[in-house]
């Protein structure tokens, strides 16, 4: 997992050449033209959507995890607390395709605000939507990037 600001994202270069394509398009140029329909980027490697919605109370939240993608989490308005765990410190109840998902206890939880974003790869899970506070609305681009294939 990498949790940083979009300033930063090339410190990050040279774990996967999918995921460096995705870190040299943090910037405000790039995120404009992805909407809230699938952009693929490069067909169903690398794909994006940014999403509009209202962080929940922690007890709505549940883990997910992906075994082939990673998910690049970004923050464009607002804040959200994740939650993190290594997937296999929790138990799965649900799987579609390459989303599982899994409950349990967290390891560490992390605050996101704008401009900064998180790296889950594959086996990271991630637990999405947490109020920090009060539920409220925030703004976020997801790129899903095949790394497992």
């Amino acid at each position: 997992m990498i949790v940083a600001d979009i300033r930063d994202a090339a410190l990050y270069r040279g774990i996967h050449p999918r995921l460096d394509r995705v870190l040299g398009m943090l910037d405000e140029a790039n995120l404009a033209a992805i909407g809230t329909d699938v952009l693929k980027i490069e067909g169903d490697e690398i794909f994006a959507q940014r999403f509009h919605l209202q962080t929940v109370p922690f007890d709505e939240t549940f883990f997910e995890a992906h075994a082939r993608y990673a998910d690049v989490q970004l923050v464009v308005e607002g804040c959200e607390q994740m939650d993190i765990a290594p997937a296999y410190t929790l138990e799965q109840y649900e799987h579609r395709g390459d989303f599982y998902a899994l409950r349990g206890e967290k390891k560490q939880s992390i605050v996101l605000t704008p401009g900064q974003f998180a790296v889950f790869l594959p086996g990271d899970a991630h637990r999405l939507k947490i109020a920090v506070g009060e539920p409220a609305p925030v703004t976020r681009v997801l790129f899903k990037v095949l790394i497992n294939e």
